[in-house]
C-alpha cells in the first residue's frame, strides 16, 4: 500500500551544489546547536518554489526553514538571507530573545482594585493573624522553586 503525499505536484528537479545544507538551530542558554541534513536537490513545484529534496523530508516540514549554501550563505524560506550562519545565529539569538520579553504575562502589572478576594477562614482564639497575601504578579516563579520536585 502506498502512502499518500499532499505535497504540491512538481514542475522538475534541480541538483544541488555539494556542500548545500538545510539547517536547524537549537539554542540552550549560551549554546547553539546546528543540525544539518544534506540537500540533494530542489523540487520546483508548479507555483514556481522550490522544496529541498533531503533524505528526511520531516526536516523541510517546520517553517521557515533554512538553507547553508556552499558559499556559506544562509537563506530562509521566508526570504531572509545572511552572509554567513554567524551573522544568521546571531539575529536568531536576538530575535528569540526579543520574543521571552515580550511574553504577554511579563509585562502585566497586577491591578490591586481588580484582585480576586481570597476567602480566610477564621484564625482560632490564641492564635496570630497570619500576614496578607502579596499580590500576584504573573511572573513565573524564581529557579529554587520552578526546580522539579522528585
Amino acid at each position: 500500500m502506498l502512502a499518500k503525499n499532499y505535497r504540491p505536484a512538481s514542475a522538475g528537479m534541480i541538483a544541488a551544489l555539494p556542500g548545500t545544507y538545510l539547517v536547524t538551530a537549537y539554542f540552550d542558554d549560551n549554546q547553539v546547536e546546528l543540525v544539518r541534513c544534506n540537500v540533494l536537490g530542489w523540487s520546483v513545484s508548479t507555483e514556481r518554489t522550490v522544496i529541498p529534496i533531503v533524505l528526511d523530508p520531516r526536516v523541510a516540514d517546520e517553517e521557515p526553514w533554512h538553507v547553508v549554501h556552499a558559499d556559506g550563505r544562509v537563506e530562509s524560506s521566508d526570504g531572509r538571507g545572511w552572509p554567513d550562519v554567524d551573522r544568521w545565529i546571531m539575529e536568531e539569538r536576538r530575535r528569540r530573545r526579543d520574543l521571552a520579553g515580550a511574553h504577554p504575562l511579563m509585562d502585566q502589572v497586577p491591578d490591586p482594585a481588580s484582585a480576586a478576594e481570597v476567602f480566610r477562614p477564621p484564625v482560632p482564639q490564641g492564635m496570630p493573624e497570619p500576614p496578607a497575601p502579596g499580590p500576584v504578579s504573573g511572573r513565573p516563579p524564581s529557579a529554587p522553586y520552578a526546580a522539579p520536585v522528585l
